[in-house]
């Protein structure tokens, strides 16, 4: 099998402005597929955080909601690195302390600028807490933050 390339009177090979043509066209669509693909990752890795934190405080409020049904009385304790539930009384008149949550940044809107922390003392048989917005804040970028308000309550005993 000896096959021989010969270039015969009619056929023409690429010239330089057709190849540069095709190089031009072909890193344009490039650039442009390029840019997409970083735009849309960049915008899902700053959706999947605020989708994280968005879970977070759903999910504070949902046990913070748990333990207030559960307690007679308790504090609300808002740290900037720690969200927790202290001296919780039951109804068998045991004390219990408990942490909500470590992982983000928290503050409320009530916060007094010299305060390291917010308490909020509760006694859930005849009060409802009230925060008309809870913050979490991511703690590797200080502008992904998600606020919800938070009220938590429960059926009153008929008196």
């Amino acid at each position: 099998m000896n096959v021989k390339w010969t270039i015969r009177k009619n056929q023409q090979g690429m010239s330089v402005v057709e190849l540069l043509a095709t190089l031009l066209l072909v890193s344009l669509v490039s650039v442009i597929i390029w840019t997409t693909f970083s735009i849309s990752t960049r915008m899902n890795t700053s959706e999947t955080a605020k989708l994280r934190l968005q879970q977070e405080a759903n999910y504070i409020a949902t046990e913070a909601q748990r333990l207030h049904r559960k307690c007679s009385s308790y504090e609300f304790v808002v740290k900037p690195q720690r969200v927790s539930v202290r001296n919780c009384r039951t109804s068998s008149q045991t004390i219990e302390d408990y942490i909500l949550s470590t992982n983000f940044m928290y503050y409320t809107d009530q916060k007094n600028p010299e305060a390291t922390e917010e308490r909020f003392y509760v006694n859930a048989k005849r009060g409802n807490l009230e925060i008309s917005k809870f913050w979490v804040v991511d703690p590797n970028n200080d502008k992904l933050k998600v606020s919800i308000p938070l009220e938590l309550s429960r059926y009153k005993e008929a008196p």
